[in-house]
């Protein structure tokens, strides 16, 4: 593809986070801008060493740099910013730039999958585009409901069972208090996603809801703030029936999972009752 001497030859790494503004880096001494993006040298991003080992049968490959609080900080990888983003190697002749990056040789087009900092250093695990393309997705069957809740599977309109809320005490990173009087339950199985504060940008999956508190999986990156906005959204438990179940919102026709009187599978108290059980 290229013509001239392969001294001119350097790389670049588009990293595009799911919630944020794309960032370049480039192995070539000097900041390098193609459409519209700057890709910033001396960040001691190493895409050649990725680029070396980059074929259409590599599964993992992985990026290693400094942090820097104007490119990729810890902070915006605890927060999880870079999770699932989309990566993009690619080899470009830097006296001849290509207009846009789809111009030099794409070596590597993928995703971020495990990410680890340390006070100085970040490591990001990179699954090629033709990993994930050969995945083999099995589709086991369950009691449960494979989708997810509101998706175009379940169909279930959630602009219903939106809240538009703030915090109004905190107990921990994990455990805070909710305005807007909510049912309790409610928002059990169900995710609030912070919209202003430090935490700005986050989801997080509740595990329960009671007298207004809020339990979550696991805590935000940053204690939350009283006064910190936040979109609360009601949960499903993805089963048949009881509480924020399928049968709960009036969507048993959309119910992806086994209902729990199908005989298509068996439970173990059918399997111990034998073959003439009723």
């Amino acid at each position: 593809m290229f013509s001239k001497d392969l001294l001119t030859i350097c790389h670049c790494v588009l990293i595009e986070p799911n919630n944020g503004s794309a960032m370049g880096f480039t192995d070539h001494d000097c900041d390098l801008v193609i459409d519209g993006i700057t890709y910033k040298a001396n960040t001691a991003t190493d895409p050649t060493a990725v680029a070396q080992k980059t074929n259409l049968s590599t599964d993992n490959l992985e990026i290693k740099s400094l942090l820097d609080d104007s490119a990729i900080s810890g902070t915006d990888i605890s927060a999880g910013k870079y999770d699932n983003a989309k990566i993009t190697i690619v080899a470009v002749d830097f006296l001849n730039l290509p207009a846009t990056l789809e111009g030099g040789q794409i070596l590597l087009v993928g995703q971020v999958g495990e990410t680890t900092a340390t006070e100085t250093t970040y490591q990001f695990e990179v699954v090629s585009r033709s990993s994930i393309l050969n995945r083999q997705l099995n589709k086991k069957t369950s009691p449960l409901c494979p989708y997810e809740f509101g998706d175009n599977r379940c169909k279930k309109d959630l602009s219903g069972l939106t809240y538009n809320v703030s915090v109004s005490s905190v107990s921990s990173a994990s455990q805070f208090a909710l305005s807007g009087s909510l049912s309790d339950g409610r928002l059990e199985a169900g995710t609030v996603t912070f919209t202003s504060g430090t935490n700005q940008g986050n989801v997080a999956d509740v595990k329960s809801f009671s007298n207004d508190l809020v339990t979550l999986y696991e805590p935000l990156p940053f204690l939350p703030e009283v006064g910190d906005n936040v979109t609360a959204v009601a949960g499903c438990k993805k089963t048949f029936d009881g509480a924020n179940s399928c049968s709960y919102y009036n969507n048993i026709e959309n119910f992806g999972g086994i209902p729990p009187h199908s005989n298509f599978m068996p439970g173990e108290d059918q399997y111990l009752a034998g073959e003439n059980a009723n």
